[in-house]
């Protein structure tokens, strides 16, 4: 099973962020050209795209939640639970911005070159409808879920 790591940023905000986990690709042809030339010009959306795709899938991960402060099981379990409904929402706003916004970037297709104008909102589209979609069916009872105590300085390293 593969692992992926998340920090805790602020338990106040509810804020979490992965910081271990694989780059992404895909089987289905126009979403991996839009992947290649997205990556070329813009490599930290390629970040947050795989961000999302791991969000789509997170009941096949192993689950790693590291924390500098000694926190019961209990409290992190809740804490993640309400940062999966916070995505979720994020998430749904996020949908229903962009398919608003792809049916406007159909004129920017006729500039040549690589239309980024219309693959950088499609991917975000595509990522943020299948990471919500992941995110609704999840199960939060049956993931695999591991915390791991460790220094400010070893954040991100365990």
């Amino acid at each position: 099973m593969k692992t992926i790591t998340f920090d805790i940023i602020s338990v106040l905000k509810f804020k979490l962020d992965i910081i271990k986990y694989e780059k992404i690709s895909s089987k289905i042809k126009w979403v991996q050209k839009g992947i290649e030339v997205t990556s070329k010009h813009f490599p930290g959306v390629i970040n947050y795209l795989s961000k999302q795709s791991i969000l789509a899938n997170l009941y096949i991960y192993k689950i790693v939640i590291e924390s500098e402060k000694k926190r019961s099981k209990e409290f992190i379990n809740k804490l993640f639970s309400i940062w999966i409904r916070k995505e979720r929402v994020k998430r749904r706003i996020f949908v229903i911005i962009e398919a608003i916004l792809i049916p406007f970037t159909a004129i920017l297709a006729l500039l040549p070159g690589p239309n980024m104008f219309f693959y950088v909102p499609a991917l975000l589209l595509y990522y943020h409808w299948k990471s919500l979609s992941g995110l609704k069916k999840l199960d939060l009872e049956n993931l695999e879920l591991e915390i791991h105590y460790v220094g400010k300085d070893q954040i991100g390293k365990g």
